[in-house]
């Protein structure tokens, strides 16, 4: 019945498609190719459509009107068209401004050749020029393999690119880079990247891809240098050599991405060296082989946030942290093993915040732990159980937990140690060689918590009530936000992945579940009473944004604005800084001169004396003299980052 109903979706969509279809071509707009036309080949309609894609993007590069290419079902190379000589490995497919390119549709000798459906009418961009690749299983073997040698080195270039240029229902294979931009933006949507060394390779692009998939790459699968990457609902999986690069300068946001089954054992399957910003939001990393899954090597002004997202199974260290901001909420750690320090997060970084997280089924190497904060941090809502070694480790005095279940307990306030009754932790199954742990393989669990009011159901997507209920239910910190909890919640949230979520076990008052909602009963039990005002109580006047971190403020007071500096010094810098909900933990003065070839700048860290935060600095003997530009970041307990305004000094020599 599911099958019919989706064939109808398409059906109508497809219907849908073609009447849009009908339209554009009758503006004009519309450029048809078809490896398997036989008509006049001038690309005006199905039947008389180019043979090569390359004469369409020629004749759509004279144009001066958006124009839209149509590529049916078929492999098509990059040394195929007018002026194009076969097997040059340097042509590539341009990509050019105002041209959307579409592919998957059924073309020449089809009853409707304007049906689409990508993923059986298969559109294929080929770097394969001889048409003679081998199969292999390991993309490994595809790194100097002889069936290779005459491969495109692009298949699909990108040059200042902007978001009228778009790439939709295409598949790209078999070169040394399946697609390569600089200084562009296009939009790439409902694409696949096959068995290349790297599948996308962009220098100060920035980019969105949507629905894409990743498969087979034997160095890189994504390689970015400065810009920003954002990635929806992508698919990785069969990946060897290296995942997603991010290097200095460049921005990377997943949503709702996957990541399975990839060997980038000498990397991680996302590796931010010196980047900017990292965020990924419900995106699942399951029995990937790397060195870290997600190795965060970033700039300390900068933050990495991981929200809702799964690592089960993996070898290698889920998260390896060394600096910047990192917050890590809603996540699930599972099953996870090896890695030096930790199978669930390692972190160099002082400035972490762990909260509502589950570490459950863990194992490390070398006496690792679930979550290893080596610099300190604060850990709250969470669930530490089954792990095959103490679950935390680092600087205990540096490490605040407060409202956790820590198996083997943890001091701290709010913190327990009992079974947080999961409704059906994953396992490790030995595979039938007790003896031999080296095949051993993990099977995934339900770490939701059981609830005789309700656990969300994952199968029927509908609450089922156990015959008991987990103790890690509103058992976290009472003045966190309950965030989406479903009714009743008990005015409190739950500890571990699903609290604060829409998907949280729901709380049970030992009687029957409520099914009437009473204004003023805030915990859901029925009944308005006492307990519901020490709730209101205990939340007084708190408002949404009192959980929102406030940036530290800071101002330079020492030397100031128009001053002139005799140079080599020394000289004093001075600044005052206060967090309104915390406090400074460091202060840097930065100074910037201005030259014709770019910018000479210094950072200064500094230490709290008498009246501030102070720095003494003797001027280098190759600075130059002139106008330098001073200002000071200061850092609070969070590692959030304050600036402040700028002032201008001059340096000269007496």
């Amino acid at each position: 019945m599911r099958g019919i109903a989706n064939f109808i979706v398409k059906f109508v969509l497809s219907i849908v498609f073609v009447v849009l279809c009908a339209a554009a071509t009758a503006a004009g707009n519309v450029i048809y190719v078809d490896d398997s036309a036989i008509g006049a080949n001038d690309g005006t309609s199905w039947d008389d459509a180019y043979n090569y894609l390359q004469d369409a993007l020629a004749d759509a590069n004279t144009a001066s009107k958006t124009l839209e290419i149509r590529v049916a079902q078929g492999i098509y190379t990059p040394d195929q068209g007018d002026g194009f000589t076969r097997g040059d490995r340097m042509a590539v497919f341009q990509l050019i401004n105002g041209v959307s390119v579409f592919g998957g549709f059924a073309g020449v000798g089809a009853i409707e050749p304007d049906a689409r459906y990508i993923e059986a009418y298969k559109t294929i961009l080929s770097g394969d020029l001889a048409g003679d690749d081998a199969d292999v299983e390991d993309p490994d073997e595809l790194s100097g393999h002889p069936t290779r040698a005459e491969n495109s080195y692009t298949v699909v270039h990108g040059r200042g690119n902007d978001e009228t240029t778009v790439l939709d229902g295409i598949t790209i294979a078999a070169g040394e880079w399946s697609m390569r931009n600089s200084s562009g933006n296009p939009v790439i949507n409902n694409c696949t990247f096959l068995n290349a060394r790297c599948g996308i390779d962009n220098w100060d692009s920035s980019q969105r891809l949507t629905n894409c998939t990743f498969k087979g790459h034997y160095f890189q699968t994504i390689r970015q240098n400065g810009g920003s990457l954002i990635l929806i609902n992508c698919l990785f999986t069969g990946n060897t050599g290296g995942g997603i690069d991010c290097s200095a300068y460049s921005d990377l946001i997943l949503r709702d991405c996957t990541f399975i089954a990839n060997d980038v054992s000498w990397s991680g399957m996302i590796n931010c060296s010196f980047g900017e910003n990292l965020k990924m939001y419900n995106c699942l990393f399951r029995n990937n082989v790397s060195s870290s899954v997600v190795c965060v090597t970033t700039s300390v002004e900068r933050e990495f946030i991981a929200e809702n997202c799964v690592f089960t199974g993996n070898v290698g260290m889920s998260i390896d942290h060394y600096r910047g901001r990192m917050v890590v909420s809603n996540c699930l750690f599972t099953g996870n093993t090896g890695g030096f320090f930790s199978s669930g997060i390692n972190s160099w970084n002082k400035y972490v915040t762990v909260h509502n997280c589950t570490f459950s089924g863990n194992s490390s190497a070398y006496d690792g732990n679930a979550l290893n904060l080596l610099a300190g941090g604060k850990v709250s809502n969470c669930i530490f159980w089954a792990n095959d070694r103490p679950a935390i480790d680092g600087r205990e005095q540096e490490i605040f937990v407060r409202y956790c279940n820590v198996q083997g307990g943890w001091p701290g306030e709010g913190n327990i140690d009992v079974d947080p009754d999961f409704v059906d932790p994953g396992y490790w199954d030995q595979n039938g060689t007790p003896e031999d742990t080296d095949d051993d393989f993990w099977v995934d669990g339900d770490y939701h918590l059981q609830s005789q009011a309700g656990h969300w159901d994952r199968e029927s997507q509908t609450w089922m009530q156990d015959n008991i209920t987990s103790t890690c239910i509103d058992a976290g910190d009472p003045n966190s936000p309950i965030g989406t909890e479903p009714f009743p919640n008990g005015g409190r949230v739950n500890m571990g992945a699903y609290g604060a979520c829409d998907k949280a076990g729901k709380s049970y008052f030992n009687k029957p579940v409520c099914e009437v909602i009473l204004a003023g009963d805030i915990n859901g039990d029925c009944v308005v009473d006492f307990e519901d005002l020490m709730i209101i109580i205990a939340h007084w006047m708190i408002q949404g944004d009192d959980f929102i971190n406030k940036l530290p403020t800071v101002r330079v007071l020492e030397p100031m604005n128009g001053h002139r500096i005799a140079w080599p010094g020394p000289t004093t810098f001075l600044a005052e800084a206060s967090d309104p909900d915390g406090q400074v933990d460091e202060v840097t003065f930065w100074i910037k001169h201005q030259q014709n070839d770019g910018f000479v700048s210094y950072g200064l860290d500094s230490d709290e004396g008498a009246g501030g935060w102070i720095r003494e600095y003797t001027w280098k003997e190759d600075l130059p003299t002139g106008t330098w530009t001073v200002w000071a970041e200061a850092t609070d307990n969070d590692g959030q980052i304050g600036v402040s305004p700028e002032i201008t000094v001059t340096l000269y020599r007496p």
